[in-house]
């Protein structure tokens, strides 16, 4: 009788276990999943332009959080270069602080480490389009390029 409540206890304690592993597993994929990171990003960053920051310069930790070490260097060379001609990561030139609260990425297409989601933002004054390709590395989806959609 003892060996068989023991038995009980262990495989009752190892149930527990795996359910509370499988949970907080799900949840860190939900976390991290590439159109989460993406809506997040631009809602982030059209609340930095609205607020005027220059986020090469005064939000580089998130700037990290979001891009892969790649685009970041690729764009800290053009910027230094002959800077950019549209904004890198909204396929336009100005734009509509109502975007913030306008963000829709469509479900992205997942191919082992490599996500693509398209990307629209509208508002009253104007509207654009992005297709973001997302790199994984660590666990982490990060944004690894941005290109402009018409």
């Amino acid at each position: 009788m003892k060996t068989v409540l023991h038995g009980s206890i262990r495989w009752g304690v190892a149930m527990v276990l795996l359910c509370g592993i499988a949970i907080s597993t799900a949840r860190a994929a939900e976390a991290t999943a590439p159109e989460q990171v993406v809506r997040d990003f631009y809602q982030w960053y059209v609340e930095a332009m609205i607020a005027e920051k220059d986020v090469f310069e005064d939000s580089r930790a998130e700037l990290q959080r979001f891009l892969t070490p790649r685009l970041l260097k690729q764009l800290d060379r053009e910027r230094k270069g002959d800077g950019f001609s549209a904004d890198p990561f909204l396929n336009a030139q100005d734009f509509d602080g109502a975007w913030a609260k306008n963000i829709k990425v469509a479900k992205p297409a997942i191919k082992a480490d490599r996500a693509t989601a398209e990307v629209q933002m509208t508002g009253p004054e104007m509207s654009t389009k992005t297709r973001v390709q997302l790199l994984q590395t660590g666990g982490e989806w990060k944004i690894d390029k941005v290109e402009g959609r018409d």
